[in-house]
Order: C-alpha cells, then sequence, then structure tokens
C-alpha cells in the first residue's frame, strides 16, 4: 500500500497536481523495478458532512487508467470514510466480534 495525501484549495488544480504526482510515482516504480496494480488502486476525497463534494470519477488517471473513487477505505486496518468517521470501522468490528462470540 501506498498512500498519497494531498489537499489543494481548487479542485481543478488538485486534480492537474494528482495526476502528475500519480505520473512521478509511477516513474519511481519503473526505475526501481516495481509495479503498481492501478486496478486495485483507489481514492477517497475527505470532507465534512455538510459540504457536498462533486464526482473526480474519470479525472484521476495513472498510466491512461482511471482510478475509482470510493466513500470508504481501508488503511492501516482502519475503515475510514469519506467524512473521517468511525461508523464504518465499528459496523466491521461488530460484525466479527458477534462472529466470533456466537451472537
Amino acid at each position: 500500500m501506498t498512500p498519497i495525501f494531498l489537499a489543494h484549495e481548487s479542485r481543478q488544480d488538485l486534480i492537474s497536481i494528482i495526476n502528475k504526482q500519480l505520473q512521478l510515482l509511477d516513474e519511481w516504480f519503473r526505475v526501481n523495478r516495481l509495479s503498481l496494480n492501478v486496478d486495485k488502486s483507489n481514492f477517497i476525497v475527505f470532507h465534512t458532512s455538510r459540504e457536498t463534494i462533486p464526482q473526480m470519477q474519470n479525472k484521476i488517471n495513472m498510466k491512461e487508467v482511471n482510478i475509482k473513487q470510493v466513500v470508504t477505505s481501508k488503511f492501516l486496518g482502519l475503515i475510514q470514510d469519506e467524512h473521517l468517521t468511525w461508523t464504518p470501522h465499528i459496523k466491521v468490528t461488530a460484525v466479527e466480534i458477534d462472529k466470533h462470540i456466537g451472537m
């Protein structure tokens, strides 16, 4: 897993910066003889629940492959959602606990 965190006030500038950073990352992987499975890659846009964020789907790409936008993502064992709440992680953890204690 290779997380990248970027922020910018302008949505269009952010898209441009992300795509440029992905090109640099692709070059770094190539030079170091590593590979990245772009089909398994995704991105999440963090924001408050009061904000409405337009979809950035089909605007972020690497090697001419669109990277899909998701609303939740697993990182270091924690499931994070786009609002940075604990709700998705708690739900998954509760299901796992229920399986093990037989409820």
